[in-house]
């Protein structure tokens, strides 16, 4: 093919990913795994990687918030280079040009990793040209020659590729080995065995493994601590996880298999034609056909099935992106099978992997993320009518809330930072000394308790940091009042001022957990704004004043409620509403329950985004559903004091203030 009839195609998808890209970091706040990069000096290996992320850092510097997109370039970069490497090396005619135009440039899986500051951009592209390499070059040489260079391919990967392409050379050369350089079936099968006799030792003995990987530090930053012996194990969600992960590098990061019927039946649909491909490569092309399963397929399986398996707590928690070895592979089997199919087969199915991106895509262009310059200006903002004859400004925050609070901050250091785990004693000082505090939390294993199997990338239940969690709270609600807030799960963010009467009933703002994930605080309706909630145990009260209306929910073990059971009462006055389950009050998934419920009572509705994770569910969770909260009326004619009360044995009754 001769290369000018590439460069437009090129261009092109140069051009639109650029766009996607700066479009998609305008809306991505730059935290977690992204801060870490800044100090690169921790991150050595792969060693090109670092070289040119920290020769853009020392361009940057000093490196603060105004300068995000350029600090993503590096990512963006990779990606931009992995594209040219594939339209020199892969293709021989126009038509897979355009294929592999049309696959590239509506990819969102692909397009958020090119703006993440991180190795995954770079991951595609040494995984792309590892595919290059087996493909086209190792082709041709003898099987020795391969053996060598395979060797050399996993020796090397983790110092300038990234590690897990070394476990494809890896597989290459047992392959290669076994089916090429032996020719006797009974060695084939002896070697087979002993490989097979090998899994089966490390899988009940992975300490050794472990140890050779500590050993050579050939993972870095993490070290495995061997003197946990409780291993990961299999599970139904480690089951699920490459289903998952090749779900999402054609449907992007955001939508879930369960988000609607629709998109479930797209699922069947894709693996369906991604079957029927890969069987008809398997038909015309059996070479290429084995090295996908050999360099693809088996890396992949092993990553999820088997490494993170045998894993000992404080190993990462393995997600879609470590998988992007992949991806080039399913690019490759998607251009390659128009070589095959009946061009009116194919362009039904490539119609279809395109309509499925671009839903994708749609979904992580127009989702709300937490916006952190948002939470600098309230929290500014707040603190400027501050008597400046006070002390410095304070804020409380958790340990992930820190790094991006200061990265954001900009350098200003008029605000005293304070976290939850400092001993509880100096915090209640300053709890009780302030005026004015600010609340940030954003690190949702401080207020949901998890076990060590769910918390397993961090070695250590979070039960502990709960209860801690709790204690600040009961403290902070007893001292302050919530003046305003801005909540975009996991992030909480409130603005507390002191109350002039010490009040212990009155509380005003709590976390949650999951279940409500995806409402977006402050809320104003009905001349009503609600930033917050609290929830009421059995037996407990909330005094308020001048309140029109009163919002709620029911939680807990609502499937052991009959309708018209009493959950509580709002008393104004002489007036007394009882609120009855199925009457005035409801929880808020009832409609994924199946519960009719009274639409002129729903206060706001919102759409619960499904949480697909192996470790955290709850009843409704892998579903995309309305979720609602409710509201009564009030009469304050006689009584300007509201007092609610909570009277079920077994559920609590949520507040929302």
């Amino acid at each position: 093919m001769i290369l000018n009839k590439k460069i437009i195609p090129l261009l092109i998808s140069t051009l639109v990913i650029i766009l996607f890209s700066f479009k998609l970091s305008e809306l991505k706040s730059f935290t977690g795994d992204e801060l870490g990069t800044l100090e690169i000096q921790k991150v050595k290996k792969p060693i090109p990687y670092n070289k040119i992320v920290s020769a853009i850092i020392e361009l940057l510097s000093p490196v603060n918030a105004n300068n995000i997109f350029y600090l993503r370039i590096s990512s963006l970069i990779f990606t931009l280079i992995a594209v040219f490497i594939w339209y020199l090396n892969y293709f021989k005619s126009n038509v897979p040009i355009n294929i592999f135009l049309g696959l590239f440039i509506t990819n969102s899986f692909l397009i958020d990793q090119s703006i993440f500051f991180r190795y995954y951009s770079y991951y595609f592209l040494t995984s792309s040209i590892t595919l290059f390499l087996i493909i086209n070059y190792f082709k041709d040489l003898s099987v020795n020659s391969k053996l060598l260079f395979s060797i050399f391919g996993f020796l090397v990967s983790p110092y300038i590729f990234h590690i897990l392409n070394g476990l494809q050379f890896a597989t290459y050369f047992i392959y290669i080995f076994i089916f090429h350089k032996i020719k006797s079936i009974r060695n084939r099968v002896l070697i087979m065995f002993l490989l097979s006799v090998t899994m089966i030792i490390i899988a009940f003995k992975p300490v050794y493994l472990w140890m050779l990987f500590n050993w050579i530090n050939i993972l870095d930053a993490l070290f495995v601590d061997l003197d946990v012996q409780n291993l990961r194990g299999l599970s139904l969600g480690i089951l699920i996880k490459p289903i998952y992960a090749v779900f999402q590098m054609t449907f992007g990061p955001v939508i879930a298999p369960t988000d609607s019927i629709f998109i479930f039946l797209y699922m069947f649909l894709y693996f369906f034609i991604l079957l029927f491909l890969v069987l008809n490569i398997y038909k015309v092309d059996r070479e290429n056909f084995y090295n996908y399963i050999v360099i693809g397929v088996i890396p992949f399986l092993v990553i999820y099935l088997f490494l993170q398996a045998i894993s000992f707590p404080g190993f990462t928690q393995l997600e879609p992106k470590h998988g992007i070895l992949l991806l080039p592979i399913l690019f490759a089997i998607f251009t390659d099978s128009y070589n095959f199919l009946n061009k009116r087969i194919y362009y039904t199915f490539y119609s279809l992997i395109i309509f499925f991106q671009l839903i994708g895509m749609n979904r992580t262009l127009s989702t709300h993320y937490t916006d952190w310059e948002h939470i600098l200006s309230k929290t500014n903002t707040f603190f400027e009518g501050k008597n400046s004859s006070s002390n410095e400004n304070k804020i409380l925050m958790d340990g992930r809330a820190k790094k991006t609070f200061d990265f954001y901050n900009r350098g200003d250091h008029n605000i005293k930072q304070y976290y939850t785990w400092e001993p509880y004693d100096s915090l209640v000082n300053i709890i009780n000394d302030e005026e004015k505090l600010v609340f940030l939390l954003n690190d949702y294993k401080s207020y949901t308790k998890l076990s060590v199997q769910q918390n397993w990338n961090a070695g250590k239940s979070s039960f502990n940091r709960v209860e801690q969690l709790n204690f600040l709270l009961d403290k902070l609600n007893n001292n302050f009042y919530l003046e305003d807030s801005y909540v975009s799960y996991p992030t909480f963010l409130y603005l507390l001022n002191r109350k002039p009467i010490l009040d212990q009933a009155n509380n005003s703002f709590d976390v949650w957990e999951h279940h409500l994930k995806d409402i977006i605080l402050p809320i104003e309706y009905k001349g009503c704004k609600i930033t917050s909630s609290v929830t009421l145990n059995q037996k407990d009260s909330l005094k308020l004043k001048g309140r029109d209306l009163i919002v709620f929910n029911i939680e807990g073990d609502i499937k052991s409620l009959k309708e018209g059971d009493l959950v509580g009462s709002v008393e104004s006055g002489e007036n007394v509403i009882l609120l009855k389950y199925r009457q005035n009050i409801w929880g808020v998934f009832a409609e994924f329950d199946n519960i009719e419920i009274d639409e002129e009572k729903v206060f706001y509705s919102w759409d619960h985004e499904p949480l697909v994770s192996g470790s955290i569910n709850y009843a409704g969770s892998y579903f995309r559903h309305r979720a609602n909260i409710y509201y009564v009326e009030l009469n304050r004619s006689q009584s300007d004091l509201i007092i609610i009360k909570s009277k079920s044995k077994k559920n609590n009754l949520r507040v929302w203030l």
